[in-house]
């Protein structure tokens, strides 16, 4: 056999941090161990051993291939053998990495070896540590996002390590622990410039727009604009939930809702989103109230601080029973789980001149909510939507969370590993969880 005629396959990476090459055509099984990778690229020494079920390697061929050297580019995927010193060009590598794949839309998705991403110009890879599987995941399985393109996969709130560094990216991110917004800009349109990059007008979505972190590494791209360092005092479960969750009900309580000591704020849906915004109101100093369906969900919001709660099934005007409560309504409302009711019932629930924000995604034909808009304009109440957070954002909550102001970490209520994800997805066709609190994954279980 020589060099060229051989074909390289794919590699998995093994449990010693290796990667496993087969040369196709040959029952040969490559190793490469102890890889380095800097500045985009692997080097490493191969050896040879013979793949389990198959002849052992002659002693000439052995030989042989334990002195091939590969040297391999990450971007490009080019790989040159050698003996010698004279290296033979040609043969190509592709890596492939654990994820969950769906392939029609509401179907059962699977755990598949797909293709190891490569970093943009300006971009990165991240090996995930941790990923969080909310609604907005479920509402991409299902088909309600028209940006999401089959094959895909999912999961777009995530922490993790840089592994990969795009030639154009400035700042020293490789091997540091990030998290991203799910919101990531393009880092130059008139948005992004006026620091406004949760709109931007390129906006990219890991999970939406291109793949997702339901995987063992994700490509994030324009890196300079989306990464957040993350200190070593924040674990990586918790770390995860600050790119969606957390980190949209920080800006809608905080900079659209523009909550103040001692307001009254509704929070309708007490998923995720709507317990990180309990959170973010009480520490805000905020009073508040959660409405949702679910006791048990209710009395999690109370455990964080909620000083009253409505059991929404069981009253017959939700936003009569929030004004009761609060002698005159709520100066911040926020609707966190999108769905016309709740829409409708927060901006009932706000008192005059109050401030409803719209946080939750309204389903694909449901999005044009009716609305009463002679209460809008009799009590000059405002309405805002709330769309993610910005990257330069993420230091005020950083400072919160190492101060123990807020506590992400408390509403973290399991830990899944990737070949979970399919049941974990089929469990939210039931509106109303069975216990409250965020599901994260972790791709090394």
């Amino acid at each position: 056999m020589t060099a060229r005629a051989a074909e390289v396959g794919c590699a998995e990476q093994d449990r010693s941090g290796g990667h496993s090459l087969l040369i196709r055509h040959e029952p040969v099984l490559l190793r490469l161990h102890a890889p380095v990778i800097q500045d985009g690229r692997s080097l490493g020494v191969l050896i040879a051993a013979p793949r389990r079920g198959l002849e052992p390697l002659d002693a000439g061929m052995s030989d042989w291939l334990c002195s091939v050297v590969l040297q391999m580019r990450r971007d490009s995927g080019e790989v040159l053998f050698g003996t010698g010193g004279a290296l033979l060009p040609g043969l190509r590598y592709s890596q492939l990495v654990k994820a969950i794949l769906f392939e029609e839309f509401g179907q059962l998705p699977t755990l598949r070896s797909v293709t190891d991403p490569s970093p943009a110009h300006d971009g990165v890879v991240i090996e995930v540590a941790a990923t969080g599987l909310c609604r907005s995941d479920w509402h991409a399985w299902k088909g309600h996002d028209p940006d999401v393109r089959l094959p895909h996969v999912g999961g777009h709130e995530l922490a993790g390590t840089v592994v990969s560094v795009g030639q154009e990216v400035r700042h020293p991110w490789m091997g540091r622990r990030v998290t991203v917004p799910f919101v990531c800009g393009c880092g130059t349109c008139m948005q992004c410039a006026t620091g406004n990059h949760q709109v931007c007008e390129r906006q990219r979505q890991p999970g939406f727009s291109h793949w997702g972190s339901f995987a063992q590494y994700v490509r994030i791209d324009h890196a300079d604009a989306n990464l957040v360092p993350l200190p070593e005092s924040i674990a990586s479960p918790a770390a995860a939930s600050l790119g969606c969750r957390f980190g949209t009900a920080f800006r809608a309580v905080v900079r659209q809702g523009k909550v103040g000591a001692g307001d009254w704020v509704a929070v309708h849906g007490c998923g995720g989103t709507g317990l990180s915004a309990v959170m973010v109101a009480v520490a805000s100093g905020a009073r508040v109230v959660a409405v949702d369906v679910s006791s048990a969900a209710l009395n999690f919001a109370r455990d964080l601080g909620a000083a009253v709660t409505v059991d929404a099934s069981t009253v017959d005007d939700v936003g009569a029973a929030v004004i009761d409560l609060t002698d005159g309504g709520a100066q911040v409302s926020l609707d966190c789980l999108g769905d016309p009711r709740t829409c409708e019932a927060s901006v009932r629930s706000l008192a005059r001149r109050g401030r409803h924000v719209q946080v939750g995604l309204l389903p694909a034909g449901e999005a044009a909510a009716a609305l009463p808009m002679d209460r809008v304009v009799a009590r000059e109440l405002e309405i805002v939507g709330s769309h993610g957070i910005q990257a330069h954002e993420y230091p005020a909550i950083l400072e919160m969370v190492e101060a123990g102001r807020l506590r992400p970490e408390r509403l973290l209520r399991r830990t899944i590993g990737l070949p979970e994800i399919p049941a974990a997805l089929t469990e939210m066709d039931i509106p109303v969880p069975g216990s409250p609190g965020l599901t994260i994954v972790d791709p090394a279980r």
